[in-house]
């Protein structure tokens, strides 16, 4: 599933205070990096000495990566990054429930998609090889449910349909 990019309307404190709702929306992953989007702030609000920014309304972010006073840059490297490779839903998933954005470490935890734990689990026993030297005839008893039970105890967790290694 397509996720919606890391977007913010950016804008003026002051001109807020005074009563305008001006701004722009920015889709903040098409800058290279902050100060570039800085920059298109500053270039936005122009008319101001000194602009005072402000990210008065955003999408696409993940628990308290973006406020009205901040937006976590990393994160939307790290978006930009997973959008790249087409596991943005993944990377926003584990954004929000470990509140970590550094993408490598998101790639080490991040194990795929399974439509349940316990299918998890099946393919978990199957890559690994753990029935390999069992007799068929003994791993047909092998209980997958509450294997899986196990692994998402303490070892992985289970998001809407994504498995991370905790």
């Amino acid at each position: 599933m397509r996720q919606k990019a890391a977007s913010s309307l950016t804008l003026q404190q002051c001109q807020y205070n005074c009563g305008s709702i001006a701004g722009r929306w920015f889709d903040l992953t098409t800058f290279d990096d902050e100060r570039d989007f800085f920059a298109a702030c500053r270039a936005l609000h122009q008319d101001e000495a000194d602009p005072e920014l402000m990210f008065q309304d955003y999408e696409g972010f993940p628990g308290n990566m973006a406020s009205e006073c901040h937006i976590n840059w990393a994160w939307v490297e790290g978006f930009r990054r997973a959008r790249d490779e087409g596991c943005e839903e993944a990377y926003r998933l584990w954004v929000d429930d470990t509140g970590e954005t550094d993408f490598d470490t998101f790639r080490d935890a991040w194990w795929g998609e399974a439509d349940s734990e316990e299918a998890f689990a099946v393919e978990f026993v199957s890559d690994t090889g753990l029935l390999a030297d069992v007799p068929e005839t003994v791993a047909l008893y092998f209980d997958y449910e509450a294997y899986a039970r196990d692994l998402f105890l303490d070892s992985f967790t289970f998001i809407d349909g994504h498995v991370f290694r905790r």
